[in-house]
């Protein structure tokens, strides 16, 4: 298989790898219930205080119901439990339970291996100027 010419396919194709990586290792290590768009709940939770699902939603680029939906099923799961905001009582917290915790090094340690995989193909030199690349790209994009 070739690959594309677009970059919009080869950074969607090179994050998706990436996820799938870390979501086979999740499976692997016992979280068989957990899927890959979990992620958007998992990666964008303030892992200290909590998040509201409107915030959550919105670093995902997600609607609210749909942010609402993947909660509820984590919930369901036992990874994340919802508490009243204490500084707005009409609002609930989306937080990290214990189980939700216990996958976190895993998902990390997954994360560590693909870069590696990364750095295998292009070597250290293309990989950090790669991150330079990114990195200046999302520092405009956030003016």
């Amino acid at each position: 298989m070739q690959a594309p010419d677009d970059l919009k396919s080869l950074l969607r194709d090179c994050l998706r790898w990436t996820q799938w990586q870390v979501h086979r290792r999740l499976v692997e290590a016992g979280y068989a219930d957990l899927r890959p768009a979990d992620a958007n709940v998992l990666q964008y939770l303030d892992w200290g205080e909590g998040s509201r699902i409107q915030d959550l939603a919105a670093r995902a680029q997600m609607t609210w119901q749909s942010m609402a939906e993947l909660v509820a099923h984590l919930e369901r799961g036992g990874y994340v439990a919802r508490r009243t905001d204490p500084r707005d009582r009409r609002a609930r917290i989306v937080y990290l339970t214990e189980r939700g915790r216990a996958l976190t090094p895993i998902a990390i340690s997954a994360l560590d291996e693909a870069e590696a995989k990364w750095r295998e193909i292009v070597g250290q030199a293309a990989l950090d100027n790669l991150r330079r690349t990114l990195q200046d790209i999302w520092s405009h994009l956030q003016e």
